[in-house]
């Protein structure tokens, strides 16, 4: 029994430093927020400053309710990497998921200007579109999408973001199209199948809304399959 015990408590030292770093990663896309702290305490145990293993902590606690300490570890990242466009978008994050809309609009436009490429300037632009929808203000959200798309026009959360847009103005039809090809994009996102799927029971077409519900379901499962590789 003891053997047992002792072989436990050695078997995470024997995981590459790289690997935990990639599961943490996929942990967070996947929104595993508790498998993605408990992947990223531990790389921090090899490679302390890592700026992208503290930005997934930070992302893990936020998500996890511990807003205090994740806003302690957001802004100390932030002054200890100031040309960061990362860091201050996980600062900028922070103040949306706290309800803080304007100090966060502010910090996305920073960050939107200091940002060098399209991918990220397209990211910044499709929070700023999920911030708006926050606020109430659909046109502006629909709008901001606009400008993410005419940037990179085969970008599939680009188009997610506009249909959820459309679906709360009460768009269906239009919803629908921007989920179709979100869906043409990423064939494996749940999300737009699930919102794909209310926009056909809002016009009436439940068989076709019934599939896509099933289509979601499918590709949830597969998240929680992807959950227990990353235990």
């Amino acid at each position: 029994m003891a053997h047992t015990t002792f072989s436990t408590l050695i078997a995470p030292v024997t995981v590459e430093p790289r690997h935990l770093l990639a599961k943490a990663s996929s942990a967070m896309k996947w929104s595993f927020f508790e498998s993605a702290l408990h992947l990223s305490n531990s790389y921090l145990l090899f490679a302390p400053g890592h700026i992208e293993a503290q930005l997934i902590r930070a992302y893990s606690l936020l998500h996890l309710g511990e807003e205090q300490e994740a806003r302690e570890l957001f802004t100390k990242l932030m002054y200890r990497y100031p040309g960061s466009v990362s860091c201050l978008l996980g600062l900028a994050d922070y103040y949306r998921v706290g309800m803080d809309y304007d100090l966060a609009e502010g910090l996305f436009f920073q960050a939107l200007e200091m940002a060098s490429d399209e991918n990220t300037k397209c990211d910044i632009i499709i929070r700023l579109s999920e911030l708006y929808v926050l606020k109430g203000e659909l046109e502006l959200a629909l709008k901001t999408i606009g400008e993410a798309l005419e940037m990179m026009p085969f970008e599939g959360m680009a188009h997610y973001q506009e249909g959820l847009v459309l679906l709360k103005m009460g768009n269906f039809e239009h919803a629908k199209r921007s989920f179709d090809i979100s869906i043409q994009l990423n064939k494996e996102h749940a999300e737009s199948y699930r919102l794909r799927a209310r926009c056909w029971m809002m016009m009436n077409k439940v068989e076709y809304g019934l599939h896509d519900i099933k289509k979601a379901q499918q590709f949830e499962l597969e998240r929680y399959r992807i959950l227990e590789a990353l235990a």
